[in-house]
């Protein structure tokens, strides 16, 4: 526990200084030679002082928050112990003991509501610290000050030999510099540019680059500021910084240099308030550089204190050099005993082959192979190596209610309690949900531990509730397996688990120590200078949000190694500054005096900004500015750290208006502004109206501050859904090209990550891991380009080319038609009537253009003719407007319903034209009701459009006026607009060759074949607790795979697996079975292809048995009721079931300069070997391209191989479907069958929003009243066979 003396022979106890706990510096010991007297110190530094005098000291300077003996000092673990024999180093160095933390939050917490049971629980000897360890410490101290007045001098003596030789070098080069003078002089050759030349090189003049070193202090070291951001050819770089060196900055100038003002970025906390805690923090130094304006630095955080962050740290721009020289990472196992031979494998594996996945039996042909990067970096795993995976569980209450945050206390806490584990703490780490993982056996082969951690109830200073909890040893995991099982010998090993485990040993690697980079999520690490602001700061605009880039990495076994997957993410944040900032940010506010009846107008729109900004703070963790200690109270503690952080509630009224009773006899209440302007006179005023913030749970509990009081912590993440006015901000802060995001995580990444750093992390040197520096290259190959078909018109006496091929996933329409638009809009009765449209607006001043609404409807209807749709005509031709007026009575369920069932039944409408100003949280509500009316109640189709997307998306001339929309402005976007309105209405606008897909349409047989996509949705953190999932599966009705009608359902919340499968499986073969028949002959589909989406590694089984299986039952219903004589084929359907993933973070980046003009590699490019499964049947398919950013490939997992497609075929009918996506000229990022459920899915949350939303109105309901109301909801309109939408919308894709 205590460091063991380093006195030098000879040292002379005596000479050192005796002192107490009470002595605040080691000088004054001396003086008053206390001699560990606890009562004498208490008099000689009094924390009380005669009336008009000031105290020696304060009661909370000399407080340590131990027990009160002579001598000896209680303490509650070792680690505490150690903790204070710092401080007692520290003292001796005439520092005053102030303003250090030598607790945990939880440790002191824990001390403060039991202090008197613990002064009589603590005996064991070597938790006491006496005065001779304190002596001990000094020794030590005395060798540490010689040690480093020893090693300065050798430092200095370095320098000055380094400095000589520079010297010498100098004037060697010089005296060079003179000869070759003279010898052009001596041969009268102009030469002098190369002698100018040589004279520059001598004399170190910089020409490229200026090396500035960064200003120092005596404080410690000052990093300045980077600027904002640098163009991607700029080389700017910045190497993060420890808290204790300086490194210099390097920056791409000519030779000669100018500096700019760096980005300064203001503190969180008003200038002139209060400082937001007595303790002595360090403040940041004041840059030393000339003509520059630096922002100031965020205060060194320790380990106690990271997360109280109330300055943003200097933004740092990311490093975006070109990466060059990589050395040789290739990874190619291919013919290496890959694919595996089941032969091969041992007898255990045997049953693995019959109840796992499809095992990979060849990998795909190229004749023209290639290498590409990929984000992951190969890890050696070392031999002898065993993991040990321990799960924490209880049956209490508060155990099972807890919530995330709680139960990371709990286990903290557990963590503390447990001797082996707190002996322990660089052996272990936990995911702070359930599981410890430790790297030796803690227990000598105990099974079940058991133990008794304290829960505090949150608002109050109740006696604290034992809870009883349990580690058990849930299984262990060998290194030397997890090798076996990359190598491709032992498929039974339970990877998932194994590299979870590495994960969370990883993931405490990385945050261990961290300065810089925090942890906010599951493997992901965030760089706090690396922030951008989202909109202008404190503005309406911004909301106080900010983006902070960060890295991904996870442990992934690999073909032949395990990787690490290292990926640039960016996410939203709350910005630290005061909550009053927050509001000024979400105002302004109307006049706060106003009540319901002297103005219901402005008064309704307060209490609507008032619900916002709780909806934006509530639940955040805050922190007391200002000193709430005063002296003569009792209460030491207060100004704690744990006890400043507060979780804002809600934000209540005016700080003047909400009153309370300071004592329960007083007879009347005050004003929370009169009580803390009398209270605390020193703390800045504040203007009487200021909103009061409720920092405390539910009646009589209530706490209140000024909003002014309480800083918003930094390092806490946005988890609503993003406005939608800063989504287009975010893309631009996170959008970077390939080489960019290479060049970050090979410079930043790794670096921040501390992977390589020396010496490593404790727990990299636990788990015995070291993780390549290098890149993998790994073997690709190209998917050939299928042909697009279309309708093909005569224009003039030249018919025109039906067939295109597209160019990098692109293709252009040049005068074709759509293949199918048979089907059209519902015609009014009479001869030669055309389909009607109608169009709604809204009655909102902040329509962006006065004629766009009259130009928008003049060109919908003159070029609805074009691709082959029925041209509209316009009713009433007179007025075909309807205007809405902008309040809530004419956009609820039952005022829509009125007016669209009279345009439905009355005037015989086919079409209704929504039309919105913006697309704001209000209008993107009304859209939601919009579409709910007409697709559930009414059965009508529908189009909205909104004002600002579409002006984003005009492409006008550049002398076009803004305020007009031309016929070629509209043209290009009602042609894509065309394209979703074909699908609605159940038509195919295009199709491939049969030779794109040769594999599912076979030459002269009957289609025998159904492509289904299914996926579920869930609701968000944000949702009304107790929303439900939402399921859909959607299903091909013919061989041009071009239309996929859907079904879908209401299921349990978050549950991934389908619960009505067969049900919904069923209607899409009825739908086959109806449009693929002959005469009045039915049939089946012999071949079944689905494509999941959106599933877990860690339900791939759990999809292959529950759901493939509801698929095979579905199709023995269906043969049932058309053939209920006849006996089932044995052996059908055959079904091939594919998993998609999207939400990945693998990275292809091509090789040299075979890519798109984004940066990206080429559509078609795949994967099949390296970075996928040692054993099953998996690729990465990059199928499209994009314009800007990093494209991400699709992950495609084989459940089950029925169909017997071979790599090959599998992978190239994959790519070819994604040339099919209906409303698209570009291939889509993953197979359409899986894309069109996610669509149906968007969809069924719309019927929901209010629900999926989070909307405040639904804040008090129960789980059960909120599921009771998604389904009141979901049937609101006729009955349509367990499907949300009217009977009319059947059989199409409406939800496109």
């Amino acid at each position: 526990m205590a460091p063991k003396s380093k006195a030098k022979p000879g040292t002379d106890p005596s000479a050192l200084p005796t002192m107490c706990i009470r002595c605040p510096d080691a000088k004054s010991a001396q003086e008053k030679n206390h001699q560990n007297d606890f009562i004498k110190c208490s008099a000689a530094y009094p924390t009380t002082a005669p009336s008009g005098q000031t105290p020696a000291y304060t009661a909370s300077n000399l407080w340590w928050g131990f027990t009160d003996g002579p001598n000896t000092l209680d303490l509650r673990d070792v680690a505490t112990c150690t903790q204070l024999l710092d401080r007692a180093i520290g003292a001796t160095s005439d520092k005053k003991l102030t303003g250090f933390r030598f607790e945990t939050d939880a440790q002191e917490n824990t001390r403060i509501n039991s202090h008197i049971a613990a002064k009589q629980s603590i005996t064991v000897d070597d938790k006491i610290i006496t005065k001779g360890m304190l002596e001990a410490a000094v020794r030590g101290l005395a060798d540490d000050k010689a040690q480093k007045a020893a090693d300065k001098k050798a430092e200095k003596e370095k320098k000055k030999a380094d400095r000589e030789a520079q010297l010498a070098t100098q004037a060697t080069v010089q005296q060079a510099v003179t000869n070759v003078m003279q010898n052009l002089q001596q041969t009268s050759l102009s030469g002098g540019v190369a002698a100018q030349a040589a004279m520059a090189q001598g004399s170190g003049q910089a020409t490229a680059a200026t090396i500035t070193p960064s200003a120092s202090s005596s404080t410690g070291a000052h990093v300045p500021a980077a600027p904002q951001s640098a163009p991607a050819s700029s080389s700017l770089h910045r190497t993060p910084l420890s808290s204790s060196t300086a490194q210099p900055i390097v920056q791409q100038q000519p030779a000669t240099t100018t500096t700019s003002n760096s980005q300064q970025m203001p503190p969180a906390t008003p200038a002139n308030s209060q400082p937001p805690s007595t303790t002595n923090q360090p403040q940041p130094p004041q840059s030393q550089q000339p003509a520059a304006t630096v922002a100031p630095t965020r205060p060194t955080t320790s380990h106690l204190t990271q997360s109280v962050v109330r300055l943003l740290p200097p933004k740092i721009a990311i490093d975006v050099r070109p990466v060059h020289n990589q050395q040789q990472a290739r990874l190619d196992p291919r013919g290496n005993g890959f694919p595996v031979n089941p032969a091969n494998l041992p007898d255990s594996n045997k049953l693995a082959l019959i109840k796992r996945h499809a095992m990979r039996t060849e990998f795909a042909t190229s004749q023209n192979p290639f290498d590409i990067y990929v984000n992951h970096f190969q890890i050696t795993l070392p031999t002898g190596t065993t993991l040990y995976e321990y799960i924490v569980d209880s049956q209490s209450p508060e155990w099972r209610d807890a919530t995330r945050n709680k139960r990371k206390v709990f286990i903290r806490d557990l963590i503390d309690t447990v001797p082996q584990l707190s002996n322990n703490v660089t052996l272990i780490a936990s995911d702070y949900r359930t599981k410890i993982i430790a790297g030796q056996d803690l227990f000598n082969g105990q099974v079940t531990i058991n133990a008794v951690v304290a829960s505090y109830k949150r608002g109050t200073r109740d006696a604290p509730t034992n809870v009883a909890l349990t580690l058990t040893l849930n299984r262990t995991f060998n290194m030397d397996e997890l090798n076996n099982y990359v190598s491709g010998t032992n498929m039974n090993y339970e990877e998932l688990g194994a590299t979870e485990a590495m994960n969370i040993m990883v993931s405490k690697a990385v945050a261990d120590g961290a300065v810089d980079t925090f942890m906010a999520g599951n493997n992901r690490f965030y760089y706090r200078p690396g922030w951008q602001d989202l909109g202008p700061n404190y503005t309406p605009d911004s909301k106080g949000l900010i983006a902070v880039r960060g890295y991904y990495c996870s442990v992934r076994p690999g073909m032949g190694a395990v990787t690490l997957n290292v990926n640039t993410v960016t996410s939203t944040f709350y910005r630290p500054q005061t909550v009053q900032q927050y509001l000024q940010n979400l105002g302004p506010f109307p006049d706060p005096a106003i009540t319901q009846q002297s103005n219901p107008g402005q008064y309704h729109s307060r209490e609507l900004q008032l619900r916002a900004a709780n909806d934006h703070l509530a639940g955040l963790r805050s922190y007391v500015n200002f000193t709430r200690y005063l002296p003569g109270d009792p209460d030491h503690s207060i100004d704690t750290t744990a006890r400043r952080i507060k979780v804002i509630n809600d934000i209540a009224k005016r700080a003047q208006d909400v009153t309370f009773k300071r004592n329960p006899t007083d007879v009347n209440e005050i004003s929370v502004w009169n009580h803390i302007r009398q209270k605390y006179p020193n703390v800045q005023r504040a203007p009487p109206d200021q909103l009061a913030v409720n920092v405390g749970s539910r009646p009589p509990n209530h706490k209140y501050y000024l909003a002014q009081n309480l800083d918003v912590l930094g390092d806490q993440i946005y988890r609503q859904k993003l406005p939608s006015h800063l989504v287009a901000s975010m893309i631009s802060v996170a959008r970077r090209r390939p080489d960019q995001n290479r060049a970050a995580i090979l410079h930043e990444g790794l670096t921040s990550l501390r992977l390589h750093q020396h010496p490593a992390p404790p727990m990299l040197n636990v788990l015995g891991i070291t993780v390549s520096r290098d890149m993998l290259s790994v073997p690709a190959r190209r998917a050939d380009v299928p042909t697009v078909c279309y309708g093909a018109p005569q224009r003039g006496n030249n018919p025109v080319n039906p067939r295109v091929t597209p160019d990098d996933g692109f293709w252009m329409t040049r005068g074709q038609t759509f293949v199918d638009s048979a089907k059209g809009f519902r015609r009014p009765t009479g001869p030669n009537a055309r389909p009607r449209v109608h169009f709604i607006r809204v009655n909102d001043n902040t329509a962006q253009f006065s004629g766009w609404q009259e130009e928008f409807r003049t060109n919908f209807v003159n070029l609805h003719s074009s691709n082959g749709l029925d041209r509209l005509q316009q009713y009433p031709q007179n007025n075909p407007w309807t205007t809405l007026q902008n309040n809530p009575a004419d956009w609820n369920a039952l005022n829509l319903s009125t007016l669209l069932v009279r345009l439905k039944n009355v005037d015989q409408i086919g079409l209704v034209v929504l039309m919105l100003p913006k697309e704001d949280a209000l209008y993107a509500g009304r859209h939601a009701m919009f579409k709910s009316v007409c697709e559930q109640i009414v059965g009508i189709k529908s189009a909205v459009f909104c004002e600002v997307s579409m002006e984003s998306s005009m492409r006008r001339r550049a002398n076009e006026p803004v305020d007009v929309i031309g016929p070629r402005a509209m043209g290009a976007y009602m042609g894509n607009y065309a394209m979703k309105l074909n699908l609605r209405l159940g038509n195919t606008n295009h199709v491939l060759t049969p030779q794109g897909m040769p594999v599912v349409i076979r030459a002269g047989q009957q289609l025998d074949c159904m492509m289904l996509g299914a996926d579920v949705t869930h609701p968000s953190g944000g949702s009304s607790t107790g929303t439900p999932s939402i399921a859909a599966v959607v299903g091909s009705i013919d061989g041009r795979f071009g239309m996929f009608p859907g079904s879908m359902r209401l299921q349990t919340p978050r549950n991934e697996m389908i619960e009505d499968m067969r049900g919904m499986t069923y209607q899409c073969l009825a739908r086959w079975a109806e449009n693929t028949k002959i005469g009045n002959v039915r049939r089946l589909p012999s071949r079944i292809l689905l494509y999941r989406d959106g599933v877990s590694e860690s339900q791939y089984s759990a999809v292959r048995e529950h759901e493939v299986l509801r698929v095979r039952e579905a199709w023995d219903d269906a043969w049932r009721h058309y053939f209920p004589s006849q006996a089932k084929p044995l052996g059908l359907p055959q079904i091939t079931a594919v998993i998609v993933a999207k939400r990945h973070h693998t990275r292809f980046f091509p090789k040299g300069n075979d890519s798109t003009r984004s940066g990206n590699c080429r559509p078609g490019t795949i994967v099949d070997s390296s970075i996928t499964s040692p054993y099953y049947m998996d690729f990465f398919l990059m199928s499209h391209n994009i314009q800007q950013g990093t494209a991400k490939p699709a992950h495609y997992f084989v459940l089950k191989n029925g169909m017997r497609f071979t790599a090959d075929q599998l992978q190239d009918l994959t790519n070819n479907l994604c040339y099919t996506y209906g409303k698209s000229t570009t291939a889509v990022s993953y197979a359409p069958p899986a894309y069109y459920a996610d669509r149906l899915c968007e969809r069924g949350r719309h019927y929901l929003t209010p629900l999926f939303d989070g909307n405040p109105s639904f804040r008090q309901w129960t789980a059960a009243e909120v599921l009771q109301q998604a389904q009141d909801w979901w049937t609101r309109g006729p009955a349509n066979s367990g499907n949300p939408w009217h009977p009319n919308m059947n059989d199409t894709m409406f939800w496109m």
